[in-house]
């Protein structure tokens, strides 16, 4: 991702200067890593069946963690910049379905190493945007590297990093002119159902405001897709939206607690 020149002075220039953003990809490389050291364990066992062919049952272990090895490489490699650049393309969607206007002021729930905080901070002029994470510790993601992606882009005058639970955000009713998130809401943790994430961002959603939320899918060919944008109506609680083009009800109405959703599961 190109760098910009930052507003906020030349002290900050002068710091962002031969530097490179560093965005890490949504899979956890230390995963990854056992996953390898697994197969590997396991294949250098089968290969004692010069001594015993009973070393061969080493190679059923390896058949599996070999397989997950290989899809989580080629998840990597796929959301990578050299492998089809996937993590980009979909952040780019997000922010062109956000429509973020001048001097709005904008959320993003999980957000990461803080790479969608900055392309909506760049897409729209003078906005303010505030980016909420819980930043685990097996995640390689931190508050740190935010503030440090942000300061090298050059928008770190214009973003805020916070650490809060997508469960609680802490912030009052109606605060935000528009709110993301992406591959979030099936991390959130100690809550009854993961839908209630995603009643907390509607709460601090300003009547009229824009939501766009792209999550994992089952009902489709790709890994993730948009799953649900929309604007709130004045009128209407956060459950309940307004839109011209919002498919049919959900039929889990019951179960997931959101009147209007892209398919028929949650």
């Amino acid at each position: 991702m190109s760098s910009e020149r930052p507003p906020g002075g030349a002290g900050e220039a002068s710091a962002a200067v031969g530097r490179r953003p560093r965005y890490r990809t949504w899979i956890r490389s230390t995963r990854l890593a056992v996953f390898a050291v697994l197969s590997g364990v396991c294949l250098a066992g089968s290969a004692l069946s010069l001594l015993s062919p009973w070393f061969l049952l080493f190679l059923v272990p390896f058949a599996l963690f070999g397989y997950i090895t290989m899809i989580l490489a080629l998840t990597v490699y796929r959301l990578a910049p050299r492998g089809g650049d996937l993590q980009r393309r979909i952040h780019d969607l997000i922010v062109a379905k956000a429509e973020l206007s001048a001097a709005s002021r904008a959320l993003d729930v999980g957000c990461g190493s803080g790479s969608l905080v900055v392309k909506l901070a760049k897409s729209s002029a003078d906005s303010t945007v505030t980016g909420v994470d819980s930043w685990g510790r097996d995640w390689e993601y931190s508050k740190e590297l935010c503030e440090d992606n942000a300061r090298i882009e050059g928008v770190a005058a214009r973003t805020a990093f916070l650490e809060h639970s997508g469960a609680a955000l802490g912030f009052a009713d109606g605060s935000f002119d528009a709110v993301v998130s992406c591959l979030t809401f099936h991390e959130i943790g100690g809550v009854e159902r993961k839908s209630d994430g995603v009643v907390e961002a509607l709460r601090v959603l300003r009547p009229g405001g824009r939501y766009v939320s792209s999550t994992c899918s089952t009902t489709g060919p790709s890994i993730v897709r948009p799953r649900m944008f929309g604007r709130r109506s004045a009128r209407q609680e956060p459950r309940s939206w307004s839109s011209a083009a919002w498919p049919a009800p959900c039929r889990c109405r019951s179960r997931c607690g959101i009147r209007r959703c892209s398919g028929t599961r949650c």
